[in-house]
């Protein structure tokens, strides 16, 4: 909890570390669905086994692959997520080998010029 409270209150080097040479910050969004898969996962995966967690998370890394390579940004974009999100997309990332950025929407700084390049459909 500490954490997240240092990162919100250094959103805005953890925005410039991220932005462009113009000083814009490239976005992809998780679309508003994946909450809803989130909560049905965890929900399985509390009556079953660990197959459905499993199961969404290479869903989950499939889909942000397809909308980074449709971004067709030159500047590598940062995923943006709910704030209570962040460190459980953040690992599911990691462990299926996708490399990018994972910030939380309370990170990103309100002055920044943001441009969204897509989203990670459910």
């Amino acid at each position: 909890m500490i954490y997240e409270m240092v990162r919100r209150r250094l959103r805005g080097q953890i925005t410039e570390q991220y932005a462009n040479s113009e000083g814009q910050l490239d976005i992809i969004q998780l679309h508003p669905q994946w909450e809803a898969e989130f909560l049905r996962t965890e929900s399985e995966a509390g009556r079953q086994s660990q197959l459905p967690v499993l199961q969404m998370q290479r869903r989950l890394s499939d889909a942000v692959k397809l909308a980074l390579g449709s971004a067709g940004s030159t500047a590598a974009p940062v995923l943006a997520v709910a704030d209570h999100r962040r460190r459980l997309v953040r690992s599911m990332l990691e462990t299926s080998d996708v490399t990018v950025p994972v910030m939380g929407l309370d990170e990103i700084d309100p002055s920044a010029n943001i441009r969204v390049l897509g989203t990670v459909a459910a």
